[in-house]
């Protein structure tokens, strides 16, 4: 898996080359070089612009969307994956080229990505299930004492992490 992602690293900026070279080739048979210098360049700077805001605004509503499930006592975890698909994108967007341009977008549009935080919900699971992933949990204990029950409030007066 990490070699997978190195070997993506090393390959995306000359894949991104490339795509810009093609794509100035294109525009200058159109509009001439001088002009099609101007495109490449301006679809770039557009691009980075609309990631910081697109970044903005979807991380406010996320934010937003969040906090409301605390107060309803829900755990934000479907909004927290969904806000680092978002950071991802918006990150994606910034990067120069036409390639992690579109992944931001598909990063940044609402229902795709509900569709691969579910994807990768289930993908998770499957994971968690073979032992691929093992996910170790830290708990807490009450010192001096004290206890915690269901809807009591009780006062704690040290705490401890504990080993599992």
């Amino acid at each position: 898996m990490i070699g997978r992602l190195l070997l993506l690293l090393m390959i995306m900026p000359f894949l991104e080359l490339f795509v810009l070279v093609k794509v100035h080739q294109s525009a200058s048979l159109h509009w001439g070089s001088q002009n099609a210098w101007m495109f490449t360049l301006g679809m770039i700077f557009l691009a980075a612009i609309a990631g910081v805001s697109l970044a903005r605004n979807q991380g406010l509503r996320l934010l937003t969307q969040a906090q409301d499930q605390l107060r309803q006592g829900k755990p934000p975890s479907q909004t927290m994956l969904e806000g680092l698909l978002m950071l991802a994108g918006a990150a994606a967007l910034i990067v120069p080229g036409y390639i992690t341009d579109a992944f931001g977008i598909f990063l940044l549009i609402p229902w795709t990505r509900t569709l691969l935080v579910k994807a990768l919900k289930s993908w998770l699971g499957r994971q968690m299930q073979n032992g691929t992933i093992i996910v170790n949990q830290a708990g807490y204990r009450a010192q001096h004492g004290t206890f915690i029950q269901d809807n009591e409030v009780v006062e704690i007066i040290d705490v401890e992490p504990t080993q599992k």
